[in-house]
């Protein structure tokens, strides 16, 4: 049996390790050990865009569900205070000369006043709390989105960029040949791109976050796509239904850790020989520098999910834990000239176990198996407590946070009250928020399954 890699050695060598002979690799996603399939190389990278349409299946009533948001690139929920407002304008008329004038109802989500399209109206514009920001009833399925991950396949990540959606597939055809399906879905459930991304592989002993998305209907793709007579292709700006814009190659990078986009740059965490390095690129794919943090990632090891987030700050920020427990938050004031890495230590997680860290627009929450501990805007460390709630924990956001137990997505309030439940299709494995009232959930039916499904639920 081939453990999880290390990241101490180059992706070429652990590929070339685990291509001879085909057999399963067991893997670890989150707090469940999941099974991979022995991993198969040697085919350029080809992308390939299939016809798009709409291939929803719609539960229940949409209207007044959905509305324009401002951009959200991760998972924070920064317009849950606004006002929203559904339904008919203001309209008024007048008969010939006469002077009286008649004014249709206004529909005001907030106004405590169930009028028009509106499902609900609690007197505020909170999410989640059984009514969202829109007027809709909190955990209502608004539509589901199916992939076909045929013969073999399962989610290996999602972000979403200003309403829209981006999931990430593994999927293993004919001889074992990974591929990566990319979606690319909007809040109104219609599916506008799809591409197959021959060769490329993801999963948590290679790449973690692997996609991150930027404005356009593209992504950020952080993960290895293996050739034969050239480097590693190990990041790409690709626009899902299309092709191409760049391209990076490398054949002495490890895991990778995180892909994110912050500001206008690109930043790769990942395993080069036995050190962590981060890579930064602009958005147009220039290569601005390497930054070493001189850890040895088998003693200081990347969060499972969240290593590297997407902030407000301009600064950078990598969190690791040691084998004993200890959690440790490294960051970078000026990432793009030859920074000093500082570190901090900010809690102790069970000695073995793997924290997960969200940013929800506000604060930064790291969850351990027994803890939640709190940063603030400027990285300080605001507070430590017990941890209140059991399961594993999809996301944090501003409004609450969503846990996982089997199926079923829970829903909690900031103030840690149960709000609302729902019961996916297959196992959930990642969560986004759409930047105003809508939740994307991306579910699986297990590492043996053939079939993902990406829904939209009302917050």
């Amino acid at each position: 049996m081939i453990r999880p890699t290390t990241g101490v050695t180059s992706t070429k060598a652990i590929l070339a390790e685990r291509a001879l002979p085909p057999m399963r690799t067991d893997v670890y996603r989150g707090a469940v050990v999941r099974g991979c399939v022995a991993l198969w190389f040697g085919v350029p990278f080809v992308a390939a865009a299939f016809a798009c349409g709409p291939t929803t299946s719609v539960a229940g009533q949409s209207d007044g569900g959905t509305g324009d948001a401002a951009g959200d690139d991760d998972d924070d929920d920064d317009d849950d205070d606004d006002d929203v407002t559904s339904g008919p304008g203001l309209d008024t008329s007048a008969d010939g000369g006469s002077d009286e004038s008649t004014a249709a109802t206004v529909d005001v989500c907030g106004d405590g006043m169930v009028t028009g399209n509106e499902a609900c109206d609690d007197g505020n514009t909170d999410n989640a709390d059984g009514c969202s920001a829109l007027c809709q009833i909190s955990g209502t399925l608004l539509w589901s989105v199916p992939f076909d991950a045929s013969p073999q396949g399962f989610a290996v990540g999602l972000d979403a960029f200003d309403g829209n959606a981006y999931p990430a597939i593994q999927i293993f055809e004919g001889n074992l040949e990974p591929s990566i399906l990319l979606g690319h879905v909007d809040r109104e459930g219609t599916l506008l791109g799809e591409t197959l991304d021959v060769g490329g592989l993801s999963d948590i002993g290679l790449a973690r976050q692997p996609v991150a998305a930027v404005p356009g209907g593209e992504v950020m793709a952080g993960y290895t796509v293996a050739a034969d007579d050239a480097p590693y292709r190990v990041l790409a700006r690709l626009e899902v239904g299309g092709g191409e814009a760049w391209t990076h190659g490398a054949d002495d990078w490890g895991v990778h850790y995180a892909t994110i986009v912050l500001v206008d740059w690109v930043y790769v965490l990942h395993a080069k020989g036995d050190d962590l390095v981060v890579d930064s690129f602009t958005l147009d794919g220039e290569h601005t520098a390497e930054l070493s943090l001189g850890l040895d990632p088998t003693q200081h090891r990347p969060f499972v999910r969240g290593a590297m987030l997407a902030r407000g700050l301009p600064s950078l920020g990598v969190f690791t834990v040691q084998p004993e427990g200890a959690i440790e938050f490294h960051y970078a004031l000026s990432p793009q000239a030859n920074p000093t890495w500082f570190t901090d230590p900010i809690g102790t997680a069970p000695e073995g176990s793997m924290p997960r860290a969200f940013f929800d627009g506000q604060k930064t929450r790291i969850w351990t198996e027994t803890e939640l501990i709190t940063m603030d805007m400027l990285d300080h460390l605001e507070s430590i407590v017990p941890r209140p709630v059991p399961g594993e924990v999809l996301l944090s956001f501003s409004a609450g946070y969503a846990t996982v137990d089997g199926a079923e997505v829970r829903v909690f309030g900031p103030q840690d009250g149960l709000r609302w439940t729902h019961t996916s299709e297959g196992q959930p494995q990642y969560a986004r928020t759409d930047g105003s009232a809508g939740l994307f959930v991306l579910a699986d039916d297990g590492v043996d399954g053939n079939a993902a499904t990406l829904s939209y639920l009302v917050l």
